[in-house]
This record gives C-alpha cells, sequence and structure tokens, in this order.
C-alpha cells in the first residue's frame, strides 16, 4: 500500500522536468528539495501535535504552507534558483517530500482504507503539495530579483552553512513568506470537504497543469529572448578585447572616463573580469542551446578543466574589484539573475 505514495509523485516530477528543455534541473538539486520536504513534514506533525493540545482549529494550510515555504526558501538559497524551470521543478520537489511522508503516515494509520482510496487520497494531496510548493516558488522567483550585491553576499556564503547561518538566511527572508498566501488560500479551499475526493483531486491536477505549462511557456520566452538580447552585445564585446580595439568601443570609452578612480592593478583585474564573464556567459549560453535542440554539448575533460579554472579566476577577480569595481561596471556587464547562475554552474 505504501507504494501507492510515490506513484503521483513519480508521474509529477517526470512530468515537469520534460518541461525543462534547457536541461537546468539537476536530480541532485531535487533530491535534495525532496529531502527538505521530508523534514518540513516531520516538523508539521510537531506543529499539529502543539495545535491539538492548545485546541487550535484550522491551522494545517498555513503552517504546512509556510514549512514547506522555508524549506522552498533555504533551497533557493542553497542551490542559486534563477529561472522559472528551476522554481518549478524544485518548488514541486520539496512539495514532494512533504507529500510523500504524509501519505505514508497517513496510510500506516489507515490500513484497511481501499487501494483505490488511497490512490485517489494520495493522488490529490500529493498532487496539492507539489503544486502549492512549486507556485510558491515561483512566485518568489517574480517578485525578487536579487542584486549582484546581494548574489556576492550569497556566494561568500556558499559552502560554509552552519545551522546558525541557516537559520539566520531564513529568518532575513521571513518577508518572502507572503508569496505563500495563494498557495495557503488553495490549501484552505482543498480542504473543505464539500466535494468527492475525486473531483478535488481533479481540479487540483488540472488547475496546477495549466499554471505550469503557462509558467513553462513564460520561461521558454524569457530564456530565449535573454540570449538573443545578450550574446550578440556579449560576442561583438569579447572580439574588441581580444582584438585590442576596446578602446573604440562605447564600453572601452566609458572605461577611460573612470580609470583615473582605480589604481592601475585593480583597473588591469576590472579588464580581465571582464572578459572572463564574457567567455563563461557565452559558453554556458551556446551550451542551453545545443541541448534545447537536443543536441550534445561537445566538451572534452580538457575543455571542462580550463571552464572550471575560469570559473575559479573569475570568483577571484570579483573579489579583487570589490563591490565598487562591480557598480562601476555595471553599465557594461549587467549581472542579471540568469547570467550570475550560469557563471556560478559551470
Amino acid at each position: 500500500m505504501s507504494l501507492i505514495s510515490f506513484i503521483p509523485i513519480i508521474i509529477y516530477l517526470v512530468i515537469l522536468k520534460s518541461l525543462d528543455s534547457f536541461k537546468l534541473v539537476k536530480w541532485k538539486g531535487l533530491c535534495l528539495g525532496i529531502m527538505l520536504g521530508i523534514a518540513s513534514c516531520a516538523v508539521a506533525y510537531s506543529v499539529s501535535d502543539i495545535a491539538a493540545c492548545l485546541d487550535i482549529s484550522y491551522y494545517s494550510p498555513p503552517a504546512e504552507e509556510l514549512l514547506k515555504a522555508l524549506a522552498a526558501i533555504l533551497l533557493m538559497r542553497v542551490i542559486h534558483i534563477a529561472f522559472f524551470a528551476e522554481a518549478l521543478c524544485y518548488g514541486a520537489a520539496v512539495g514532494a517530500g512533504f507529500a510523500l511522508l504524509e501519505n505514508i503516515v497517513y496510510l500506516a494509520y489507515n490500513p484497511s482504507m481501499l487501494p483505490a482510496t488511497a490512490l485517489f487520497r494520495g493522488m490529490g494531496t500529493a498532487m496539492l503539495h507539489i503544486g502549492c510548493t512549486a507556485l510558491f516558488l515561483t512566485l518568489l522567483l517574480l517578485l525578487t530579483s536579487p542584486s549582484p550585491i546581494h548574489r556576492r553576499a550569497v556566494a561568500k556564503a556558499s559552502g560554509r552553512y552552519t545551522p546558525a547561518t541557516l537559520f539566520a538566511l531564513l529568518l532575513k527572508d521571513g518577508w518572502k513568506l507572503v508569496a505563500a498566501l495563494p498557495s495557503v488560500f488553495i490549501h484552505a479551499l482543498y480542504n473543505i470537504q464539500y466535494f468527492s475526493p475525486l473531483v478535488r483531486m481533479l481540479t487540483v491536477v488540472v488547475l496546477f497543469l495549466i499554471v505550469f505549462l503557462l509558467v513553462s511557456s513564460y520561461n521558454e520566452r524569457r530564456i530565449t529572448r535573454w540570449m538573443e538580447q545578450s550574446i550578440m552585445y556579449d560576442v561583438e564585446l569579447l572580439t574588441a578585447i581580444r582584438g585590442g580595439k576596446l578602446a573604440d568601443t562605447k564600453a572601452g570609452e566609458y572605461l577611460l572616463a573612470v580609470k583615473e578612480q582605480f589604481d592601475a592593478e585593480v583597473f588591469f583585474d576590472m579588464i580581465c573580469y571582464i572578459q572572463l564573464y564574457l567567455e563563461l556567459t557565452i559558453s554556458a549560453k551556446s551550451r542551453m542551446m545545443l541541448r534545447e535542440v537536443g543536441l550534445p554539448s561537445a566538451e572534452s575533460d580538457e575543455e571542462r578543466e580550463r571552464r572550471r579554472s575560469m570559473t575559479r579566476e573569475f570568483r577571484v577577480l570579483r573579489s579583487n574589484i570589490g563591490t565598487m569595481g562591480e557598480m562601476v561596471l555595471h553599465p557594461i556587464v549587467r549581472l542579471t539573475r540568469e547570467d550570475l547562475k550560469v557563471v556560478d554552474d559551470q
């Protein structure tokens, strides 16, 4: 019977993963999301025990959605989600983990439940949690656009997370929980026992599939527009730098105008920083375009190691030029959330 809990979760995750034509979502991140979802569900059961002792009713929708939202925010911090396809899939993974544990516990307390009833009840609950958490993370990404300075702080923190720093990050991001309000509303409507479990399950499935298809379509257009608008500019600027003709471009004129504000060593690092950024983003966008059309990105081990070395050098240069250098270079190197993501993930 417990195997029934896995069926809707696997189906939904596979469907969402198939919508990611640019292959942005990694199975490692999905597994982490599922684990965080399971952890949030375990906390939710503790909250339910406290609510029962205090005789509090109707706590389930806000409590469960807020706990899943905290897990999703934590996941967003750890893996630096930047694209809407990632938000959909990783948010769904958190909801899937929550639903998985909840369904197993529910079946354990109701061993005599018929398989068909367990399937419909489990599918409805799973789709609800998956859809609500994916919707939350998508809305959160839509509402927030981290600045380069913000991402610098996140990048420095990555790899050195401790329970104390993670708790501090969650407190700092507490205002983002407002994006969970639509999910709380949907969850509360689902809990109204007016319609049969089958009707509620079908309603949730259809509703979220429509939302996910719309978001996926928007994601495709956004990524395509981002690549089309930036890749030609990147190639032209990189060609000018390599050909020693940077001074003949508008970017070069701007750099010469601000040159006196920096030491010679720092200004040289700024030029190297621009060049490395252009090379890394052009490489990343080219691989994304190949994946979109189903072609493998033919990259040897030597080329991959060289790219990783460039990434490490880029981070060192970014540290050397400092916050002021980044701000000065912003008219030339417009670090969007997507740009930072593809450079960080090299």
